[in-house]
């Protein structure tokens, strides 16, 4: 393990407005990532004080990968200012590989496969979600890898943890956001969720499901009661959704940096050709054994007037990965006839 040990000399006092700090917590994977970064740290500076990011040598499918980001952060100006506060944790464990089922484990769900193979009752899905449980102990361990960390650089039980993604980033420059955070974390309330709002193939193309990203406070973490990588599982923590505290900017990268994201990350990814017919029809990519139902539309918006980064917006052109086609509303009812038809009303 080799730890970025630096410190920032202010970024541990007490904040009078808070009653404590906001550290964030995030891995980082991939070079196209960095673009995501510098918004996650342009847009949290205000409220958050240290950044603690865990870059693993193995993938979560157990396969090596160069460590890169110490590397971007030193020659990329734009995190010349905050160098000192983010904390670069390398994880050199192959967490995949210390991972093996229990033979019960293995033996039931042997029978269970065996049985939805035979009635066709989600056999392709449940396989699939049984594969990738192995990947996710790699995530988990991965986010856990960050504790002591957080914990060197945390002094007091007013503290708080922001448990995200890169691209997902909390908007502490918007006024309105920043006085709702002071209040959600002044409550009695030691584990919320925050509503976040998703972007998913460009920085303008808006899915409107619901999502959330927790903020969870030091003392549930001090206390050894739950894991770090725990709370991004669990659903039990007060919601906050009168305002889009993060906005999430999903897969808004190349097309070759998503096919590398799909054969890396947790979840066993689908086609490039899936991945194709979605930005095709703006619409999430679909597994091969997916239900129509399962798809959700996204619409190109105008981003002028809503609770974005202030970066986004200033380098938008710069940004913008063009991915959607520009012709979705018309490949819509000619691919989904069945939904996008003339009588379907849409």
């Amino acid at each position: 393990m080799r730890v970025n040990h630096s410190k920032h000399k202010n970024s541990r006092k007490k904040s009078k407005n808070l009653g404590g700090v906001i550290l964030s917590t995030f891995l980082f994977s991939d070079p196209e990532e960095i673009d995501l970064l510098a918004i996650k740290i342009e847009t949290e500076k205000y409220l958050v004080k240290e950044w603690i990011v865990v870059e693993g040598r193995y993938t979560f499918r157990g396969k090596p990968r160069n460590l890169i980001l110490r590397e971007l952060l030193n020659n990329d100006p734009r995190f010349n200012e905050y160098r000192d506060r983010i904390h670069i944790l390398e994880c050199d464990e192959n967490f995949f590989e210390s991972f093996k089922h229990s033979k019960k484990t293995l033996l039931l769900k042997f029978f269970e496969l065996s049985i939805r193979k035979i009635f066709n009752i989600h056999y392709t899905s449940t396989r699939r979600t049984f594969q990738e449980s192995r990947f996710f102990h790699v995530e988990k361990c991965t986010r856990d890898f960050a504790t002591s960390k957080i914990l060197e650089l945390s002094v007091t039980d007013e503290d708080w943890i922001l448990i995200s993604d890169v691209d997902e980033i909390l908007n502490t420059e918007d006024t309105e956001i920043r006085k709702s955070l002071s209040s959600v974390i002044q409550s009695r309330d030691l584990f919320v969720m925050l509503k976040r709002q998703r972007f998913i193939f460009d920085f303008d193309n808006f899915d409107s499901q619901l999502r959330f990203t927790p903020l969870v406070n030091i003392s549930l973490i001090r206390s050894g009661g739950s894991k770090i990588s725990e709370f991004r599982l669990r659903s039990d923590g007060v919601p906050k959704v009168n305002l889009p505290y993060l906005v999430e900017y999903c897969f808004c990268m190349s097309l070759d940096a998503i096919i590398r994201k799909l054969t890396t990350f947790s979840h066993i990814g689908t086609t490039r050709d899936f991945v194709e017919f979605a930005m095709k029809v703006n619409g999430t990519f679909l597994m091969p054994d997916s239900d129509l139902s399962e798809i959700s539309w996204l619409e190109r918006i105008d981003i002028s007037d809503l609770q974005v980064p202030s970066y986004v917006k200033k380098n938008f052109s710069k940004l913008k990965t063009s991915n959607v086609s520009s012709e979705y509303r018309k490949n819509r009812p000619e691919l989904f006839p069945g939904i996008f038809g003339k009588d379907t009303g849409r």
